[in-house]
This record gives C-alpha cells, structure tokens and sequence, in this order.
C-alpha cells in the first residue's frame, strides 16, 4: 500500500510506511523515511510532505526483450511485392502504472504484436506541479541495407525517421517510435536489414532525473534482422 496522492499527509503516515511504528519518534531527515521518498534533492531545505505523496516509489527493470529475425517477408497477397516489417510504439499506462513497449512484426500487411512493460509503484509526481512527471525514451541503434535485388527488381529500406541517441516525451497513446523495413520486386533474392537496438527510458521530476545508477533504465543491446523477397511461397528463402 503507498501514501495518499493528494490530501493531508503526516509524519506518522510516513514513518508508518517507511515500516516504522504509529506513535513512535520519528524525524523527516530519518533514512527509511527519505529513502522512500520520490527523488528527494540531497540539498533540498525545507523538505515538503508533498515529496512524499505515492511514496514509497519504485521502477523495475524494462521487461527482457527478446531479438527481433523476421525472414518470412514475402509476397502474401500476390501484389508481387514482398515486405518484412518491424516497429517499436511506446506509451506510458498509467492506469497500470507502468510503460509499454509495442513491438509489431510481419511481411505484407499480416502482422503479430508483443508488448514488454516497465513497471513502477507508486506515484510519479512533479513536486513543483503535483502533475505527472515526464517520462521519456530513446533508442539507440544501427542499421546495415543489404540490396540482394537485381534489375530490372526494386528495393526500398525504411529507417527510423527519429535520431538514434536523443530523448523523446513519452505519451499515454501508442507512439509509433522507430520502423525498420523492406520492400523488394525480386522473386528470386532477397534483401535485408539488419542491426542493433537498445531501448533506453527515464524518469524526470520538476527537472531532476531519477537517480538511476546511470540515468536510465535500459533494455540492453539486442539485434534484429529484417528480410524481404518477392516469391509467393511461405518460408521460401532463396
């Protein structure tokens, strides 16, 4: 159970949580009772209650996310086109608490979905605004085209439009944040996409990021290869 999010909060409220006992001495600048704090500023003199609204606060790690191998991208409806598709969407649940990871994969227009979560306890509050605090992301990743078509065939690699290495807002509703495809003609190559990804996340309050041990939560570097071909027969690799 955490503290209230909103309303009057004590002393005894807090040292209760922190797991001491109702009625028993306790101080605002005790260990327990700051360590469940959100994020308190070593320097930060007074310390309002409002520090400690959703307390104690928590985040786990980000789910452990697999590697991503798409080599079935091919001609599924006969348009002579084969495409092979990978996304990532992020959003921040905050009916449950937690961010989501969409990933979605397939080849021409036939697609499966995985989610993998990040999840924190209690309440993440801007203690300037007691509105909720910022949570954002980047990706960090490389990419590699391999053009295995030939003439008179076409091949067109999509990238991620966003920059590797920046920190963007992550919103409530599904953001469609870094696509990886390929689309090719030829019925007797293929072509692919291939790299690595690493999906990092943190937490910021009235400017301070959480004091993570290095900033941010991260995924870890994980690989991903994209495939595409223009047959119309399943599993058929050249």
């Amino acid at each position: 159970m955490t503290l209230p999010t909103t309303g009057a909060i004590s002393l005894d409220d807090i040292h209760v949580e922190a797991g001491g006992t109702t009625a028993t001495q306790a101080s605002i600048n005790d260990s327990d009772i700051r360590g469940i704090a959100n994020s308190i500023p070593s320097a930060f003199n007074p310390m309002p209650f409002k520090f400690w609204y959703g307390a104690p606060f928590s985040i786990s790690a980000i789910d452990t996310i697999d590697a991503i191998n798409l080599v079935n991208g091919y001609d599924e409806n006969g348009d002579e086109t084969g495409s092979a598709t990978f996304e990532i969407a992020i959003r921040h649940d905050t009916a449950n608490n937690r961010i989501e990871f969409r990933f979605k994969q397939g080849q021409d227009g036939i697609y499966s979905y995985d989610s993998k979560y990040q999840d924190y306890t209690g309440d993440v509050l801007d203690n300037v605004n007691n509105d909720l605090a910022k949570w954002e992301a980047k990706i960090i990743y490389t990419t590699l085209e391999d053009d295995g078509s030939v003439s008179p065939a076409t091949t067109t690699f999509t990238t991620p439009s966003r920059n590797s290495d920046q920190w963007y807002l992550i919103p409530t509703n599904y953001d469609l944040f870094y696509t990886f495809k390929v689309e090719t003609t030829d019925q007797d190559n293929f072509s692919d996409l291939s790299g690595t990804f690493e999906i990092r996340t943190r937490c910021t309050k009235s400017g301070i990021t959480m004091d993570f041990t290095n900033g941010y939560y991260t995924s870890g570097s994980k690989n991903y290869v994209v495939e595409a071909w223009a047959d119309t027969e399943a599993g058929v690799n050249p």
